[in-house]
């Protein structure tokens, strides 16, 4: 079985097929038996209202995308990110309904969270393939739920909770209590700690929303416990019920302050889904590659980034956003991005990195040994005019010596070896000495 999957698709303006390398990507795609993509923005027709939140800016394409993309051939979908619900129950509907109209599996939103959590399944002539879908980063309030008792079920996304834990040194903490005592900032906390109705944890010293230990190293995040049984569940079923299982995680959360970092409960997650019995974990989310790791011989794409990159062309903005960046609001949005990009000198648009990404390739045998884990290198246009710029081709000679240098230095420290192989694929290995 041939495995594709590809990145964010964030496509705000008309649909281009009108450049070089289109046709010879799309042929690429659907050489595969899965042919995977996932979804960032909502699918929506005519007028809709906003939510109060989103994953910035609000985004959205008409529904006709996904036959636009039907060049793929994709034959799964994942709709788990941040910016799922920007246009609330309504966009979210309008989506789900988009992808069962034409009858095309899409995992990791529903209209409860039985629904988003589940596993979709497809059929190919190399064997049953399953997909389970979720995000780490989105407004709480798009979070899915389920009914209970009168209660109805919340649609909304698969969402994967997380702490987090900051560590300082003693004399750091002292410095805290004391910054906190003068604010107040735990002002109605401690009343609600007073009152019972709050746990204290003699460890822990919170601080506002954040949380202090004294200790070595810098922050730990976790998983939260019951989400985390909740998706062993997901992925023991989905291994139960098809031949291959992949995890699609889109998160922005990092380490430190790199963003080519994954988070520690990415890692943590990641890799209990390969122990849950999934064949390959494939995440995105932040806007640029990070490393993969080889897992008790089963791949772990950290970020593979995105697939179609063209976030600012919306005709309409809430007015939330002007007010964000404090902008006329009786400005177009046009001339308001002009704005706020200073002229189209700042932000991730006029990033490289952004326009540089990857497919994963996986093939497995029939004993479900991966036989080939390896990337197709991609390019999105970041030369190219507003026509084409931020629509995927396959990467020429300087993207992809770009691509394998920056990808040798995230995947050393998980002793990952990758080269550029004969067909043109990045190839990674498991290093002899790795642990």
């Amino acid at each position: 079985m041939k495995f594709v999957a590809t990145g964010d698709t964030i496509v705000t303006c008309p649909y281009n097929r009108n450049y070089r390398g289109y046709k010879e990507l799309a042929e690429f795609i659907r050489s595969a038996d899965v042919r995977m993509n996932n979804m960032e923005n909502p699918l929506v027709d005519g007028p809709c209202e906003t939510a109060a939140f989103s994953g910035i800016p609000w985004m959205a394409a008409p529904c006709s995308l996904l036959d636009e993309l039907a060049d793929f051939d994709f034959n799964c979908y994942g709709f788990a990110n941040n910016h799922a619900l920007d246009y609330f129950y309504t966009g979210l509907e309008s989506t789900l309904k988009a992808f069962e109209d034409r009858a095309l599996p899409v995992a990791g939103a529903g209209r409860s969270l039985d629904e988003a959590t589940r596993h979709i399944k497809i059929q190919t002539p190399k064997g049953s393939f399953a997909l389970v879908a979720l995000t780490g980063t989105c407004d709480p309030s798009a979070a899915a739920g389920n009914a209970k008792g009168n209660l109805k079920a919340r649609p909304g996304v698969s969402l994967l909770r997380h702490s987090e834990r900051y560590f300082v040194s003693e004399e750091q903490m002292a410095s805290l209590r004391e910054i906190a005592e003068k604010t107040t900032v735990n002002g109605r906390a401690n009343n609600a700690r007073k009152l019972g109705s709050l746990a204290t944890n003699s460890e822990i010293f919170p601080f506002g929303n954040l949380e202090f230990c004294i200790g070595e190293g810098s922050k730990i995040t976790t998983p939260n416990p019951y989400d985390m049984i909740r998706y062993e569940k997901a992925v023991r079923a989905a291994a139960a019920d098809a031949d291959r299982v992949a995890v699609y995680l889109h998160s922005h959360e990092i380490k430190g302050d790199r963003e080519m970092e994954p988070d520690f409960y990415v890692e943590e997650f990641a890799r209990s889904c390969i122990e849950w019995g999934a064949d390959a974990v494939i995440c995105s989310g932040t806007h640029q590659i990070k490393a993969v790791e080889i897992y008790k011989g089963k791949p772990i794409y950290y970020s593979i980034a995105n697939f179609f990159f063209r976030p600012y062309d919306m005709e309409t903005y809430p007015e939330e956003w002007y007010e964000k960046y404090g902008i006329d609001k009786s400005l177009s949005v046009k001339e308001a991005e002009h704005f706020r990009s200073k002229g189209g000198t700042i932000g991730l648009f006029t990033q490289a990195y952004c326009f540089r990404c990857i497919a994963p390739v996986i093939e497995w045998d029939d004993d479900g040994t991966a036989v080939r884990i390896a990337a197709l290198p991609l390019s999105l246009g970041f030369h190219d005019s507003m026509e084409t710029k931020g629509f995927p081709r396959i990467a020429e000679k300087e993207d992809t010596e770009a691509l394998l240098s920056q990808l040798e230095a995230v995947c050393k420290p998980y002793g990952t070896k990758v080269f550029l192989d004969e067909d043109g694929l990045f190839t990674f290995v498991k290093e002899s000495n790795a642990l």
